[in-house]
């Protein structure tokens, strides 16, 4: 093959890719992935000290707590028979009961790219928050 074919069989990965979907670190774990879990794109370096807790739902494949949209730290897990959240640390939360912890709380309409690290994750949150109609966000700590 030319140098030619070279470069459209190139061109041609790269519109496959496309924008559309962002590489793994960008996006940092996705429902399609991780259940319903939204994460940062990484570890934050530092987390709101707010108290946030609520019952924890599942509703249009997101999770709330309370009536907000959650998003949980990196490495949190979901276990789809259990219906349970798994924090790094050890802590769960379970799909019907009360969860209490550290974190934050922000405006439905806040664009969340800077916090989390990832303009895609960030996305992926505000349609949560669409899809729902979540009365806000909350962050939670580890």
């Amino acid at each position: 093959m030319g140098a030619s074919g070279v470069v459209v069989l190139l061109a041609a990965a790269l519109v496959a890719c496309g924008a559309e979907d962002p590489s793994v670190e960008d996006r940092g774990a996705s429902p399609v992935e991780t259940g319903p879990v939204l994460t940062p794109a990484g570890a934050w370096e530092s987390y709101p000290s707010a108290e946030v807790g609520g019952v924890l739902t599942q509703r249009e494949g997101c999770l709330l707590l309370g009536s907000e949209v959650v998003v949980w730290p990196a490495g949190t897990t979901w276990d789809e028979e259990a219906g349970e959240v798994g924090l790094s640390d050890g802590t769960s939360a379970v799909l019907g009961e009360g969860f209490r912890g550290g974190g934050g709380h922000y405006e439905a309409a806040t664009d969340l790219a800077d916090v989390l690290d990832s303009a895609a994750v960030a996305e992926l949150v505000a349609a949560c928050v669409d899809r729902t109609s979540a009365d806000g966000i909350v962050l939670v700590g580890p």
